[in-house]
């Protein structure tokens, strides 16, 4: 998988395949539309044979266009899950943000799944990340 980063108008032909909305409509919904889509201004894709399998957000001053860079989303499509694809692109998105010139970053971490994205992050990542839990992380399962 390669990540790369996109236009907006490219995650939201992705977002509305028709597959993709069938199958899980209501993470994609809450996780990269409304608000949360529109303080982003860059999205890093992870791609497999020239198709998008997950995305991650990054808005430049934050989730309510005041404040830190945030990372918003982190979303990996129910068929590429744990195979380590949500760990490549939280890895190039927080790359991308320490390119930019961002001290720090905030992520509220919703879910198991994504505090083991960034814990296995390198040190110098994880450094950079402000973490706030922010769910019970019961998806989880060692």
């Amino acid at each position: 998988m390669k990540c790369k980063r996109i236009f907006k108008d490219e995650l939201h032909v992705w977002m509305r395949d028709e597959e993709l909305f069938r199958r899980d409509h209501m993470n994609v919904g809450s996780l990269l539309s409304g608000d949360r889509i529109y303080c982003c201004d860059e999205v890093i894709a992870g791609m497999t044979e020239g198709k998008i399998v997950g995305v991650a957000t990054i808005a430049p001053r934050g989730e309510k266009n005041y404040g830190q860079p945030t990372i918003v989303a982190l979303y990996v499509h129910p068929d590429h899950r744990r195979q380590g694809y949500g760990k490549t692109i939280m890895k190039a998105a927080v790359r991308r943000c320490v390119k930019r010139g961002f001290k720090k970053v905030r992520v509220d971490v919703m879910s198991g799944w994504a505090l083991r994205a960034i814990n296995s992050l390198p040190e110098n990542l994880r450094e950079v990340l402000e973490v706030n839990y922010q769910g019970d992380f019961m998806d989880c399962h060692s």
